[in-house]
C-alpha cells in the first residue's frame, strides 16, 4: 500500500505523523464534472478522466472533517 501522508488534522482520515488512513483517496483535476463527483468517490470508475499539467491542477477529494475536533 502506498504512504499518503497528510497535514489537514481535522480530516476523519488524517492519523499520527500525518499518515492518511483512508482505505483510498480521489484526486480530480478542477475541470472535472464535479456535480458527476458523488461522496467520497464512491462510483469515481464512472467519471470520466482529466489529464492534468501541473500539481496545482489537482483537486483531492477525499476529505471529509472530522466532527470530534474543534478548528
Amino acid at each position: 500500500m502506498a504512504t499518503i501522508r497528510c497535514t489537514v488534522s481535522n480530516c476523519e482520515y488524517w492519523g499520527p505523523q500525518n499518515y492518511c488512513q483512508a482505505n483510498s483517496i480521489l484526486v480530480m483535476a478542477p475541470s472535472s464534472p464535479i456535480q458527476q463527483a458523488d461522496e467520497h468517490g464512491k462510483h469515481a470508475e464512472m467519471l470520466k478522466q482529466t489529464p492534468a499539467t501541473t500539481d496545482e491542477d489537482t483537486l483531492c477529494y477525499t476529505f471529509e472533517r472530522r466532527s470530534n475536533v474543534s478548528m
